[in-house]
């Protein structure tokens, strides 16, 4: 394969990483990467990531519902900390997902997320959260490790 002026072209790039990632750990990626960047450098306020049913109700921000999701702040070593786990653990269980109606592909994995979005909608509703990234996570990593239950753990590598 003839390489390119950059030296890419031997499979290693960041664009063949990212076309290798699975179509739902991707769009969280991105979703995730792109809600803290907006948020970093001031195109948009925390608030309006945040889920506020008035709102929603009221003033009809239906964004909410979603990135409420994907905020997991500004750019810090806890965003990149969750950024990581988010990813990981995405990927792991996209991968091998159990099979809920559609073979045990991506959009099982789809159907798992959105019955937990629906879920932790409506627990927002009564307990007040404002924030629902680190629900979500917890929700793929406890269903990943049902799903692996006897796969080893390696954490950064180790």
């Amino acid at each position: 394969m003839p390489q390119n002026v950059a030296g890419v072209g031997d499979g290693d790039s960041l664009q063949d990483w990212f076309k290798t990632l699975p179509i739902v750990t991707k769009t969280f990626l991105v979703s995730t990467l792109l809600g803290g960047a907006m948020v970093t450098f001031g195109m948009v306020s925390p608030y309006d990531m945040v889920l506020d049913w008035y709102s929603i109700k009221n003033k009809f921000h239906f964004w909410r519902l979603f990135t409420a999701f994907v905020f997991a702040g500004k750019f810090s070593f806890n965003f990149a900390m969750h950024t990581y786990v988010l990813y990981e653990n995405c990927k792991r269980y996209e991968a091998n997902p159990f099979n809920t109606g559609g073979g045990g592909t991506s959009s099982d994995f789809v159907w798992m997320i959105l019955v937990s979005m629906a879920v932790l909608l409506l627990i927002s509703y009564y307990f007040d959260m404002l924030i629902l990234s680190e629900p979500i996570l917890y929700v793929i990593m406890y269903n990943w490790s049902r799903r692996e239950a006897d796969r080893p753990v390696g954490i950064f590598g180790f």
